[in-house]
């Protein structure tokens, strides 16, 4: 670590970048410095009154350095001359968050008002547009891809990607560890590695289209890592990686270094965590609080060594020299206890047992060297463990599991210690390794088994027992919710049919038979202009229209599930036999109940009535010379009785074949298929009696009154 001790204007670093002539440049909260040799020249505030936190640098190229300073702008020094500053409004007022020079040369400045690219001496805003209501975006790092498209990583705009005019950004919907992006990465797959206030996210762009445009956020790759897959502090300021492949993460708990690669097989799942070596004051740092929110924070010099500033300086890292094979401590088990009783302790197997007491709770199962617990003595199964070492002990961390209930290792962290609650009888082995703070595991882990011997009702017979005497219950269960099932497949079934008898009920009432209507009203209008004989024939189509527009209400009343009632039954006979009888002057008595009530009624029930009906009156009409009709509806016993009768000639239904020209076999039939029954009495010259009986439920029909 590197302070004002060594040439450093004040100890609060910002700011680390290495130029293209390898001199290492410095921003700090009171001026800037260059590193030569193994000691650093301050750029004292004095150079420029006034001006003292330096909290971005960039190294152009060789004897040009750009500083950003806090409440002051954008200075230049071009071969050691000091530059007049830039004068832009929205550099002044806003601060400056971070500098970065492109590929071809331009320098790109990010703060509170957006970002800034100067070239050839003139200073042009960054054009992209947020949505309404989010306001400029406040620029935190920016960074130009191996393909050229540039990322800005925002405050609470997540990450925007800008490339030839096109524009897409990324946020939290879209899986990102959080909104605001203050570090940037590009490793050698091209993958982008983003830092923020909460956790580190891995990004794989979009891939371009033809056109140059961007594909939609939903075809890019983002995972999220947080302290569940092992990062042990989620605000990260900035990320660098090191030629082995390693990733170093500065944080405001020290520096973290993990493996690219285990990263990449956490994102793909393939493993659920990713072992994270941590670097703090126990490693030299004197404070492992690095600086951040501005870029850089941080770089990777050609040497390979890695620099973070810091609140105590600016701190050094040489993966290089860092061990690869470190000793690891290694993990022993102190206690083991099931509920009160002790089965380990300091190394000694059952010390409570007694000489002599072979039978003793805990005492080891003959032959095997393991513990054995009777049923019910392990209701509760502890385990204490450490890891003595001499190298920063108190960062020691541990992982268990216990064969023959898990074989997965379960990550605890620095905790000392396992519980288990109701293990089920069986045999079982405890292990438990530790790793030191950089990560390195104990290869062997420590063990300890045990045996818990099985009560009767724990073992194989007793189940056995149980499920013969359930298996009745199970049978009549499972044939209840088959039942269940079917009837509720039933239902759903009639309600799809509803549907799409509605559904076409609509389509004929609102096509054909507005079409139908339209038609007869068109025939009508021509027979009027029409002469004879063009006029007679015009009036009978249209009268065969209206009959068919007639019989096509009559299709959408029979089709309609909302009129599978007794009552919708009864005012569609009432709206038929009325104009019909009256048409032929004949008089319609109705006889109904007061009220009736809503009972279902099948669509072929009351379609089928309709028609036995219509075909009675049709009769009546033609044969029966009547001058008075009664309709009488009722219902007896559950069940549904229409009754036609007239004070028409009638005929003598005791003569062979009589009624036979009046269809009355073809009604006899019909209701006969439908489960009910059709009844004609008549007398010459004292009129006929018709009636059709329907079942509403399965009782047997009623006799005639």
């Amino acid at each position: 670590t590197y302070g004002v001790r060594d040439g450093l204007p004040d100890d609060d670093v910002w700011s680390v970048h290495e130029g293209t002539d390898g001199t290492l440049w410095v921003g700090s909260s009171r001026g800037a410095a260059r590193r030569r040799g193994e000691r650093f020249e301050s750029i004292r505030e004095e150079t420029w009154p006034g001006v003292a936190w330096c909290r971005a640098l960039w190294a152009s190229r060789p004897g040009e350095v750009w500083f950003g300073f806090q409440g002051f702008g954008i200075v230049r020094e071009n071969q050691g001359t000091n530059q007049p500053p830039l004068s832009h409004a929205m550099l002044e007022d806003a601060g400056i968050n971070c500098l970065y020079g492109d590929r071809s040369g331009r320098l790109w400045i990010g703060n509170g008002h957006g970002a800034f690219s100067w070239t050839d001496g003139r200073m042009e805003p960054w054009p992209v547009v947020l949505p309404p209501g989010d306001g400029p975006p406040s620029v935190k790092v920016i960074h130009q891809d191996r393909r050229g498209k540039l990322w800005f990583g925002t405050a609470r705009h997540g990450l925007v990607g800008w490339n030839n005019g096109t524009t897409s950004r990324f946020t939290r919907r879209d899986g990102l560890a959080s909104d605001t992006v203050w570090a940037i990465h590009e490793d050698r797959d091209g993958v982008l590695w983003l830092g923020g206030n909460q956790g580190l996210s891995r990004f794989v762009p979009p891939v371009h289209t033809g056109t140059g445009e961007a594909t939609k956020a939903s075809h890019a790759e983002v995972f999220a890592f947080g302290p569940r897959h092992g990062l042990p502090d989620e605000t990260i300021n900035q990320v660098l990686e090191d030629d082995a492949g390693f990733l170093w993460l500065a944080t405001l708990r020290g520096i973290l270094r993990v493996g690219r690669t285990e990263l990449g097989s956490v994102a793909r799942g393939k493993a659920g965590g990713a072992v994270v070596s941590m670097f703090g004051t126990a490693d030299g740092m004197e404070s492992s609080e690095t600086n951040g929110e501005s870029q850089p924070a941080g770089c990777k010099t050609r040497d390979g060594r890695i620099w973070f500033p810091t609140t105590r300086g600016v701190t050094v890292f040489d993966p290089a020299t860092l061990p690869r094979a470190e000793q690891a401590p290694t993990a022993v088990i102190e206690e083991a206890m099931a509920d009160d009783r002790v089965l380990l302790r300091d190394g000694v197997r059952d010390p409570d047992r007694q000489p002599g007491r072979s039978g003793a709770r805990g005492a080891a199962a003959p032959g095997t060297g393991q513990a054995r617990i009777e049923s019910g003595q392990a209701r509760l199964v502890r385990f204490r463990f450490t890891a003595p070492t001499f190298v920063n002990a108190g960062r020691a961390r541990f992982r268990h599991r216990l064969l023959g209930l898990d074989e997965a290792w379960r990550d605890a962290g620095e905790e000392r210690a396992a519980n288990f609650t109701n293990l089920k009888p069986g045999d079982y082995t405890f292990e438990v390794t530790a790793c030191n703070a950089h990560g390195v595991w104990q290869e062997s882990p420590d063990r300890f088994s045990f045996t818990l011997v099985p009560a009767f009702a724990q073992t194989v017979w007793f189940p056995v027992s149980i499920a013969s005497a359930s298996l009745g219950l199970v049978v009549g269960i499972a044939g209840w919710r088959l039942r269940w099932q079917r009837r509720s497949l039933r239902a759903e079934q009639a309600a799809a049919v509803a549907d799409e008898r509605s559904r076409i009920a609509r389509d004929l009432h609102d096509e054909l038979g507005t079409a139908l209507t339209g038609v007869g009203l068109e025939l009508e209008v021509l027979r009027r202009a029409a002469v004879a004989p063009q006029s007679d024939r015009l009036a009978e189509a249209a009268a065969r229209t209206r009959t068919l527009a007639e019989r096509m209400r009559e299709v959408v009343w029979a089709v309609n599930p909302r009129c599978d009632t007794i009552p919708s039954l009864a005012l569609f006979l009432e709206q038929h036999a009325v104009p019909f009888l009256r048409s032929a002057g004949i008089a319609c008595r109705l006889d109904y109940p007061e009220e009736l009530p809503r009972i279902p009624l099948a669509a072929q029930l009351r379609h089928q009535l309709a028609l036995g009906v219509r075909e009675t009156l049709t009769n009546v009409v033609r044969h029966s010379h009547a001058t008075e009709v009664w309709l009488r509806l009722r219902l007896a016993h559950e069940w549904l009785v229409v009754e036609v009768a007239d004070n028409g000639r009638g005929f003598d239904t005791a003569k062979p074949g009589a009624g036979e020209e009046h269809g009355l076999s073809n009604l006899r039939a019909r209701l006969a298929a439908l489960g009910g029954r059709f009844e004609c009495r008549s007398q010459p010259g004292r009129g006929t009696h018709v009636s059709f009986h329907v079942p509403i439920r399965n009782d047997p029909p009623p006799s005639n009154p």
